[in-house]
């Protein structure tokens, strides 16, 4: 007889709470899935700054409150896919997010698209969004070993044509 995967859901006050259809996190099993993290402030759900660092931090800060709802920290982290309005900001985003996986590194992927746009913002704001690193993260939990499976739906919900 096949055993069930246990689903759960899993959220933090301390990370913005979710603008769309979806969790901040679901935990299927011994694997974490972390929706798409944009450098938002908990509060009001704009931008910390047009600063890519800035964001990048807040991003990284806000993916870090997920995985410790979830009993997890950096080092339980095993892919992430980080999408760039610009990939010259490669660099900058890469240092960032260095000092933040200061022990094993996770794979990653890192893509150039053509548009960042929040769900349910105006124009003006999309044009700053187009700017922002988004952090998306699969973590395996509590366990040793961990392992990824690719989300299909990992272009839709936040994350429309962007990163």
């Amino acid at each position: 007889m096949a055993s069930k995967v246990i689903r759960k859901v899993v959220s933090s006050a301390k990370a913005p709470a979710a603008i769309g259809a979806y969790s901040q996190a679901v935990q299927a099993g011994n694997t974490l899935y972390i929706s798409g993290q944009l450098g938002l402030d908990t509060a009001t759900l704009n931008l910390v700054s047009e600063d890519v660092v800035e964001q990048t931090r807040t991003a990284l800060t806000n993916m870090g409150h997920i995985l410790e709802a979830a009993g997890c920290t950096y080092k339980h982290v095993v892919k992430t896919t980080v999408l760039l309005a610009d990939i010259n900001d490669f660099a900058k985003v890469n240092e960032e997010y260095s000092k933040f996986f200061t022990e094993s590194k996770p794979a990653r992927a890192a893509y150039q698209v053509a548009n960042l746009p929040k769900i349910m913002v105006d124009e003006a704001t999309r044009k700053t969004l187009s700017s922002i690193p988004l952090m998306r993260v699969k973590a395996g939990p509590r366990d040793k070993e961990a392992w990824v499976t690719r989300l299909k739906e990992e272009y839709q919900g936040l994350i429309k044509v962007s990163h």
